[in-house]
């Protein structure tokens, strides 16, 4: 899902997916969830399932009879996990850089860049954190495409491999 979207163009299903994702732990869908409910309430266009899932997570923190109450980013699903291992987070920007270059220069979709990042560069990418560091580098977007190669610093083998898909010699 684009990052760029306002809450007013968030459909249902849309929202249905961010829920999903929260739960599964992922901290940017949790709180881009967030900015959604602040921006439903602040605009009084309430959407029943963003508000449901809100709900939820405010009955998780105080806690019910049954059960205790948890800490408040943990029930909204925003709570910063421990290094669980995986690629070290400076390589993070690499891959954005390289996302906004696939998507703007090579025409590729959202789907597709990640499609090609998971073929081409790194096999053990998750789809749902691309849409976190499409959040996390959200700046990108608006960056030049000779900024994004000097940020990206590809190596040779990944020029070689984005010579193939661009329309024009870049890298």
């Amino acid at each position: 899902m684009d990052s760029n979207l306002n809450s007013d163009e968030l459909t249902a299903e849309h929202i249905e997916v961010l829920i999903e994702e929260a739960k599964a732990g992922d901290l940017g869908a949790g709180k881009e969830l967030l900015r959604q409910v602040a921006h439903t309430i602040l605009s009084k266009k309430f959407s029943w399932p963003l508000l449901e899932y809100h709900a939820s997570c405010l009955i998780r923190h105080i806690g019910q009879k049954d059960k205790e109450a948890i800490a408040i980013d943990e029930a909204l699903n925003i709570k910063e996990l421990s290094s669980k291992g995986g690629r070290p987070k400076r390589y993070d920007h690499k891959l954005a850089a390289l996302d906004v270059i696939l998507r703007r220069c090579a025409g590729l979709t959202i789907e597709g860049a990640t499609t090609w990042l998971i073929k081409n560069i790194d096999p053990y990418i998750q789809r749902k954190n691309m849409y976190s560091l499409r959040i996390e580098h959200s700046a990108f977007e608006g960056m030049d495409i000779r900024l994004l190669v000097s940020i990206g610093d590809f190596s040779d083998p990944v020029r070689q491999k984005l010579e193939k898909v661009l329309p024009q010699k870049i890298v």
